[in-house]
C-alpha cells in the first residue's frame, strides 16, 4: 500500500514529549528550551492561512504533556533576534497562532482547561520563511495573575513571643449535608473542530492511499454523547480532516490497524455519522462510507475502545460501485502519447496529423464516462500542461469523417463535443480548473470508423476579474512584493510601476485622506529587518494629480497629496517598527480618472 506523504504541520509526526506538572512547575518559573526558528511549509500551503502568515517545519519543535493547571493558564512565548512566528496545536486539536506580541516576538496564552489537559505541540517559525536561534519559553500562571503572597514577619523573636491563653470551645453547629459534586462535562467528537486536512480526489484513492499517526482515545465514552452514533473513545477533534471530490459512483472504505484495540468514527459530508470497531478483525475497524457522504468534508476520528491511544496506520480507498468498465472504453488510466506544453507556448495555436479512430464500443454506453460517439480506449494524446491559472484551452478537431472530442481533464471531470465547430467536425473548451497538469484527449468518430484529421490546440487568456469597488480594504490584497531595508536602500533604486486610480472619494469612507481610490491596493508589501532603520519614504510620479494612501503592519493608515511638489504625494513613515510584515499602499488620483505612474521605496538611516 502507498503512504501519502504528511509535509504540513502535523502533531502526529511528534517523536516524544516533555512532562509539564502544576504539581512540580512553580508558577512565573519559565521552562525554557533552545530552538532554530523557521520551516518550509506555509500556513496558506496547510490550508491555515486563516490564521496568519507563517512558515514552520512539518514535525513539531517540542510537544509537552501538560497536567494539574486547575486554576491556572499556560504561556509560551518566543525571544530571538529575528522575526519569528508561533505555531500551537492544543490538546484539543485546535489551531493557535501568533506573530508579533512583544515586538517582533510572539507569545500565546492557552485559558481552557480542555486545551491544557493532555498533550500540547509547539511549532517556532519565522514570518517570511528563513531561520534564525531562539528560545521557547513555557510558564505557568494563577488565573488571577497574582504572585505568591508571604507570610508578614511580626518582629518578635521566639522569647518574645506571648503564652496563648486558651479559648472557650464553640458549641457544636450543625454539619452541613455536602453539596452534590458537579458532575464533569463530557467532550465529545465535535465536528466543528478539524484535524489533519487530507485532500484527494476519488481518483487518487482508487489505489490505497495509507497515513502512519496515532490513535487516540479519551475518557469520553462516545456512547454517552448525545447525536453521536458510534461506541468506544475518541477525542473533540478528529485526527483528519478529509476534502473528497469526484466521489460520485464511489464508497470510501477506511481501516485503521494499531497495536490496541482501535475504532473508526467518520462524520460524512451528508451530516451523518457512521461507526466501526472490530470490522477488519484482531480488534482493529474496517468502516465503508457511501458516496453520498463522501462527496465533500469528511470528519474522522481513529480512537481506541479503552481509552487508551498506541500508534495505528489509517487506510482509505475508493471501491467503484459501476460494474468493471469495458475493456474497449475510453480509460483515463492509459496514457496515450505525451504533449508538453505551458500556457505561454500554447498562446499562438499548435496543429498536429492524427488519426480520428472510432470503435465499435458506443461512449454513451460507458459507465462514468459522460460523452458520445464512439473511441480507443487509449486515448490519441495525454497533454502534460502547466501555467494554465487564467486560461481556458480551445480545441479543435477536423476530418474526412464526422470526427468527435472526448476529454479527460487533470480534474477528474469529462468534457465532450461532436459538431461545435460545424459541419461534422467538434469543438471543445475546456475550463482552466481542468488543464493544469494531465490531460487526456479522445479524436473519435461518431460512427465508429476511423480517418485522417488534425488536431489544434490554443490556448486563450481569461478576462481578469472587475476590481472590487468601495472604500480601501485591507481584506482585499495588492500585487505582492517582499523586500527587507537592505532592498529599498537609495543605492538600489527601487520602483514599482503601476496604474493610479481610484473609483472612490476618500471623503465617503473611514480612511483618512482625500480624492479617489479603489478597493483593492496596488500593492501589498511584505517588508522585514525595517527596525533596522529610520525611516521609509515612499514617493509617487505621475502625469496626473495623484494621492498616497497606506496602511502599515500595525493597522495604521497614513495620507499624503502634494508633499513632493508638482501634485505628486511622499510620505515618510518613522515607526520603523510597524513596517516589519504586511504594509498596503494605494496609489490614487485626486480628481478620480487614472494615469501610468511609478512608485519608489527607500529605506533611510
Amino acid at each position: 500500500m502507498g503512504g501519502a506523504a504528511i509535509a504540513c504541520p502535523s502533531g502526529l509526526l511528534a517523536t516524544d514529549a516533555i512532562t509539564y506538572s502544576g504539581l512540580s512547575e512553580d508558577p512565573f518559573t519559565a521552562l525554557s528550551r533552545p530552538v532554530t526558528a523557521g520551516g518550509d511549509q506555509t500556513l496558506e500551503a496547510c490550508g491555515l492561512g486563516i490564521l496568519g502568515t507563517g512558515q514552520f517545519r512539518s514535525a513539531p519543535d517540542y510537544s509537552f504533556n501538560i497536567s494539574d493547571m486547575a486554576g491556572r493558564h499556560v504561556v509560551f512565548d518566543v525571544e530571538s533576534d529575528c522575526d519569528p512566528a508561533l505555531l500551537v496545536q492544543t490538546s484539543d486539536g485546535q489551531w493557535l497562532f501568533n506573530d508579533d506580541t512583544n515586538g517582533l516576538n510572539p507569545a500565546i496564552t492557552i485559558e481552557d482547561p480542555a486545551q491544557m489537559s493532555g498533550t500540547v505541540h509547539v511549532w517556532v517559525g519565522t514570518f517570511m520563511g528563513g531561520g534564525c536561534e531562539a528560545t521557547l519559553n513555557l510558564t505557568n500562571v494563577p488565573e488571577d495573575g497574582s504572585m505568591p503572597v508571604p507570610l508578614p514577619d511580626s518582629g518578635m523573636g521566639a522569647t518574645d513571643m506571648p503564652t496563648p491563653v486558651p479559648l472557650p470551645l464553640p458549641a457544636p453547629t450543625p454539619t452541613p449535608a455536602p453539596a452534590p459534586m458537579p458532575v464533569q462535562q463530557v467532550v465529545c467528537p465535535n465536528p466543528a473542530f478539524t484535524g489533519q486536512p487530507l485532500t484527494f480526489a476519488a481518483s487518487q484513492l482508487v489505489q490505497p492511499q495509507s497515513l502512519s499517526g496515532t490513535a487516540m482515545g479519551s475518557e469520553t465514552r462516545v456512547y454517552d454523547c448525545p447525536g453521536v452514533d458510534g461506541g468506544g473513545t475518541a477525542t473533540q477533534a478528529p485526527q483528519y480532516t478529509m476534502y473528497l471530490s469526484g466521489m460520485q459512483g464511489y464508497e470510501l472504505q477506511l481501516e485503521a490497524n494499531g497495536s490496541c484495540d482501535t475504532t473508526l468514527l467518520a462524520y460524512g459530508a451528508d451530516g451523518q455519522w457512521y461507526y466501526n470497531d472490530d470490522g477488519a478483525g484482531d480488534l482493529q475497524p474496517r468502516l465503508t462510507i457511501p458516496a453520498a457522504a463522501a462527496n465533500g468534508q469528511l470528519s474522522v476520528w481513529m480512537g481506541t475502545f479503552g481509552g487508551q491511544s498506541c500508534p495505528a496506520t489509517l487506510t482509505a480507498q475508493a471501491i467503484s460501485l459501476a460494474p468493471p468498465t469495458p475493456v474497449s472504453c475510453p480509460n483515463p488510466a492509459i496514457p496515450g502519447p505525451p504533449l508538453n506544453f505551458t500556457a505561454a507556448q500554447l498562446l499562438q495555436p499548435q496543429a498536429y496529423s492524427i488519426q480520428a479512430t472510432g470503435s465499435d464500443t458506443r461512449v454513451a454506453d460507458c459507465p462514468g464516462v459522460d460523452g458520445g460517439g464512439s473511441a480507443t480506449a487509449m486515448p490519441q494524446t495525454s497533454l502534460y500542461l502547466s501555467g494554465m491559472q487564467g486560461y481556458e484551452l480551445q480545441l479543435e478537431a477536423n476530418g474526412s469523417c464526422d470526427t468527435t472530442l472526448l476529454v479527460h481533464g487533470a480534474d477528474g471531470q469529462w468534457y465532450y463535443d461532436d459538431d461545435g465547430a460545424g459541419n461534422l467536425q467538434p469543438s471543445l473548451t475546456v475550463p482552466g480548473a481542468a488543464l493544469n497538469g494531465r490531460v487526456d484527449v479522445w479524436v473519435g468518430t461518431f460512427g465508429g470508423g476511423s480517418c485522417p484529421a488534425t488536431f489544434t490546440l490554443q490556448a486563450s487568456q481569461l478576462a481578469p476579474p472587475p476590481p472590487p469597488q468601495g472604500c480601501p480594504n485591507p481584506a482585499f490584497s495588492g500585487q505582492p512584493i517582499t523586500a527587507s531595508g537592505d532592498n529599498l536602500r537609495p543605492d538600489f533604486g527601487y520602483t514599482l510601476q503601476t496604474t493610479a486610480a481610484g473609483s472612490t472619494a476618500l471623503g465617503e469612507c473611514t480612511t483618512p485622506g482625500r480624492g479617489y481610490a479603489n478597493a483593492a491596493p496596488n500593492f501589498s508589501l511584505y517588508l522585514s529587518d525595517m527596525q533596522r532603520y529610520g525611516a521609509l519614504e515612499i514617493e509617487v510620479n505621475s502625469s496626473c494629480d495623484t494621492t498616497l494612501l497606506v496602511r502599515d503592519a500595525f493597522g495604521q493608515w497614513h495620507f499624503d497629496d502634494d508633499s513632493a511638489g508638482s501634485l505628486m504625494p511622499l510620505l515618510r513613515l518613522t515607526n520603523t517598527a510597524a513596517l516589519n510584515g504586511r504594509v498596503d499602499v494605494w496609489v490614487g488620483t485626486y480628481g478620480g480618472g487614472s494615469c501610468a505612474a511609478s512608485l519608489a521605496l527607500r529605506s533611510q538611516f
